[in-house]
């Protein structure tokens, strides 16, 4: 009985004033101004094609509720295991459409247990470290990809309007630094053409429509972002 009543104690042990009030202000400050730097780089540097301002309103909620919820399960075994045990009856069926979201989320979740561990010049540290290396990846890497312009053209005309495959070539290899011909159909009163090619920027591709239509005034042209094809 003497051991069943001591792992009872054990359980029921309660160190809620090992945190002061005043430290778990401070948290909530600093978990409110670090949520929002995870809310600023996400809206800037997330590769998601949903809304992103509006998806990235729920990170500081998430993280203040991830530091309360720690705060006060880590004083206690019993609320621990009774954390466990609620967690395991909750079924989160929101859908995530882009494996960026789940990163940030998971992000806002652990500064949220660092903040409610105290662990506050550990959590910054990292944060900063993290936000700081999204940052550098998208300039050098991501804003790149984004500025060179990966286009799928279809171009096609018939009977009188029918162009000249030679002088399309020549007018993309003018604006273009890469051209690859995928496919072309070609009738005696029709013509369509497939191209992969490369703009450097949209006022290229701006400059090559303008060109084109000069070309040909009634001929058809197709344009498909091919940078997130594959």
């Amino acid at each position: 009985m003497d051991k069943i009543e001591t792992f009872e104690s054990f359980l029921n042990t309660s160190n809620l004033s090992s945190l002061p009030l005043e430290d778990f202000i401070i948290n909530l400050i600093v978990g409110t101004l670090m949520s929002l730097l995870i809310k600023y780089t996400y809206i800037h540097c997330g590769s998601s094609v949903s809304d992103r301002k509006s998806f990235s309103n729920q990170f500081p909620l998430l993280l203040l509720i991830t530091l309360f919820i720690i705060t006060i399960v880590k004083s206690s075994l019993a609320l621990s295991l009774g954390l466990v045990g609620a967690l395991s009856i909750v079924r989160f069926r929101t859908a995530i459409k882009e494996p960026s979201e789940l990163i940030y989320l998971f992000l806002c979740i652990g500064v949220g247990l660092g903040l409610g561990a105290n662990q506050r010049v550990l959590s910054v540290i990292a944060l900063i470290f993290i936000l700081a290396f999204i940052w550098l990846y998208f300039l050098f890497f991501i804003k790149k990809q984004i500025t060179n312009q990966n286009m799928v053209l279809t171009i096609s005309g018939q009977n009188s309007e029918k162009p000249e495959l030679d002088s399309i070539i020549n007018l993309l290899q003018k604006y273009c630094f890469v051209v690859d011909l995928i496919r072309v159909d070609e009738s005696e009163n029709q013509i369509e053409a497939h191209f992969n090619v490369k703009f450097e920027g949209l006022d290229k591709l701006n400059l090559f429509r303008a060109s084109l239509f000069n070309l040909n005034k009634k001929i058809s042209l197709t344009i498909l972002d091919n940078n997130n094809v594959i």
